[in-house]
């Protein structure tokens, strides 16, 4: 089963955000789910008993893939080499990253550090995605060891979030009307993939509709009839007609929480 590669990256951060052991995910490859535990928390995932352990793969820490100090040491002999040495002084003592960003600010170099950073660990993600017989979809593009479209959704929209009463009902009609993926973080959250933009369904009794004045989000389809009718038959309902625009069509519809979306195409019948 091929995994959405931004999924893996959010599991990847989470095992890296703490110290080696203190986060743990874990890859079922038979389903693309990943089950998250903390040595902080008991209100993680639980591997289902049914599930052979020796079947899942663990997520790596970024120590594993040489992406902490290291990481720091390449990024300084490329961009600041007079300061190697004061850097290696910063890490010889505790509170090294914190000191480390206040030097960077200093020399006009923080989003060159997170530019750096982010390439690096998707490239080094997806080579030990390679070396795991892991298949991604929508995976960054890279060539020569580079990944070449790592930093161009700098200040651009990057994710969208949705009230849902009932968060199984909405991964069900999504699942079922367009085939998005989804991965929960416990009870009241899950995170969604495969759907243009990711995203995701918190637990909450309102309903984002134009009529309250929320955003709308529009899909597109090059067969607007035909998604409509996947629309209706997972359990959606068509709040505005099809209607033309001067761009196209386009109708409205709600999920099974009440939340607003809209369809457009451009394609005329």
């Amino acid at each position: 089963m091929k995994i959405n590669f931004s999924t893996l990256m959010d599991a990847f951060e989470f095992v890296s955000s703490g110290g080696m052991d203190e986060h743990e995910a874990y890859l079922d490859p038979e389903n693309g789910r990943i089950y998250y535990q903390s040595a902080y928390s008991d209100a993680m995932d639980d591997i289902p008993e049914d599930i052979d352990d020796t079947a899942l793969i663990a997520l790596p820490h970024k120590n594993e893939l040489n992406l902490g100090k290291q990481l720091v040491m390449d990024f300084t002999c490329q961009h600041m080499p007079d300061k190697a040495k004061k850097v290696q002084d910063i890490f010889r003592s505790r509170g090294a990253y914190a000191c480390f960003k206040v030097l960077l600010e200093r020399e006009n170099k923080l989003q060159a550090w997170y530019d750096f950073e982010t390439v690096s660990q998707q490239q080094a993600l997806l080579t030990w995605c390679a070396e795991n017989d892991i298949e991604l979809t929508e995976a960054p593009a890279c060539k020569d060891g580079h990944c070449t479209d790592a930093t161009t959704g700098q200040e651009k929209i990057n994710y969208v979030e949705f009230p849902a009463t009932d968060i199984e009902a909405a991964k069900a009609f999504f699942t079922a009307a367009f085939g998005w993926s989804f991965t929960d973080y416990g009870p009241e959250y899950s995170a969604f993939s495969d759907a243009g933009l990711d995203g995701g369904f918190f637990k909450s009794d309102l309903a984002s509709t134009t009529a309250n004045g929320s955003a709308l989000i529009v899909l597109y389809s090059k067969d607007i009839e035909q998604t409509q009718a996947n629309i209706e038959s997972a359990g959606g309902t068509v709040i505005k007609p099809l209607f033309a625009f001067p761009g196209g069509r386009r109708f409205h519809f709600a999920d099974p929480n009440g939340n607003e979306y809209a369809v457009w195409s451009d394609i005329q019948p």
